[in-house]
């Protein structure tokens, strides 16, 4: 059986004002022609095929071009398995029902799992683990927490327990194949896409990933091996922030046989619009084609240093919009007005000095029979140093 791995598309998301929505799905034909070209039997979607923030006529849209991508694979016989992710939530659950027209074909299948189940497709079982969720993995007295601290590890309790309960559902002989959308305390990534710190439930996975044949994972969407070449986040299809811009996007391929992996997983390159973060002053206007190649796709934030005396920043803003149409994110520097700053600032700390200086000969100057005489000479010789 050959499987191709992948997750986290965000159909439907935003960069700053750009909505994302081409480009996602311009990677998902790239995938589906990597269905074509290996004669793939089983993709898997490890988790985030939308965008939470999504309205549901975008939803309604997402799915749709999932149907007119996919359909064709499905219909020759191919299997699509997915988990629901953090960033699908109770959307996933709505687009749930609409989405399961797909699986009316005559051969082929898509598989969702908002919540945790394994299945059988030809001869291999799949335990499928969904975003470990308080809705998902717990129940009756787990649901008494009174901290987020007491409610991530009750989730990660009740994840493990569940996990252990399919596993030992599964068929020894059989290969086996665990799917999930968790983030492991290994993985190069330390903030998952858009959630803080105590929001993730973190995981170890080095204490159950070496009891199957394949570990796919979503949710970090930095393309990367944990710990095994079998245990893989194979991230997410376009650079979907700033901190994705030296991720080189990515597939897996896999194949799995009755013995289990057959070899190591092949990464098949995804095309991914390049995202830059700059500061320009006027002078780099001109030459911004080249710094940001190529201009017309690239995502660009940047930082545009002007002097408000000199040129109007909404005059050179469009400029630099004529040349890189999908700026998401920009901060303007009136550099006159910092400038001004330090001037005033360097004025008081003039006057700083002098009165300092003039204190200091005051307090020691008190009974000297010539304090007068020399408090007016440091004036003088004050004033005219400038001080």
């Amino acid at each position: 059986m050959k499987i191709l791995h992948t997750a986290d598309w965000h159909m439907g998301d935003y960069l700053g004002r750009i909505d994302r929505s081409e480009e996602i799905i311009q990677s998902l034909e790239q995938v589906d022609s990597y269905l074509k070209t290996y004669n793939v039997d089983v993709m898997i979607v490890a988790g985030d095929l939308f965008n939470y923030r999504n309205r549901p006529a975008q939803i309604q849209s997402s799915i749709g071009e999932i149907k007119r991508i996919f359909l064709p694979f499905l219909q020759s016989g191919g299997t699509i398995i997915a988990v629901s992710g953090n960033h699908d939530h109770e959307i996933f659950i709505q687009a749930l029902r609409d989405t399961l027209d797909l699986a009316i074909v005559e051969r082929g299948r898509f598989h969702l799992a908002p919540e945790p189940e394994s299945i059988l497709v030809d001869g291999v079982q799949f335990a499928l683990m969904p975003y470990p969720t308080a809705h998902a993995y717990l129940g009756g007295t787990a649901l008494n927490y009174k901290t987020v601290a007491e409610k991530n590890g009750a989730i990660l309790d009740g994840f493990k327990a569940k996990l252990a309960e399919i596993q030992s559902s599964l068929n020894p002989q059989l290969p086996k194949i665990l799917v999930a959308h968790i983030h492991d305390i290994g993985s190069s990534v330390r903030i998952a896409y858009r959630m803080s710190e105590g929001e993730e439930v973190l995981m170890d996975v080095s204490n159950f990933a070496d009891d199957w044949d394949y570990v796919a994972f979503g949710h970090i969407h930095k393309p990367q091996y944990i710990r095994a070449k079998h245990v893989r986040y194979s991230g997410s299809v376009v650079r979907l922030d700033a901190g994705e811009i030296d991720d080189d996007k990515s597939v897996a391929l896999f194949e799995i046989n009755q013995q289990g992996l057959v070899s190591e997983p092949v990464l098949l390159p995804i095309e991914s619009d390049p995202i830059y973060r700059i500061e320009i002053d006027e002078s780099d206007i001109s030459h911004l084609a080249k710094i940001c190649h190529p201009a017309s796709k690239a995502l660009v934030h940047y930082t545009l240093n002007y002097n408000s005396i000199e040129r109007n920043h909404y005059q050179m803003a469009k400029e630099i919009e004529s040349i890189l149409p999908r700026w998401y994110g920009r901060e303007f520097v009136n550099t006159n007005q910092l400038n001004q700053a330090h001037v005033e600032e360097n004025l008081q700390r003039i006057e700083d000095i002098a009165e300092t200086v003039k204190r200091y000969l005051d307090s020691n100057l008190t009974n000297h029979p010539r304090g007068r005489e020399i408090l007016e000479l440091a004036d003088q010789l004050l004033a005219k140093e400038g001080i």
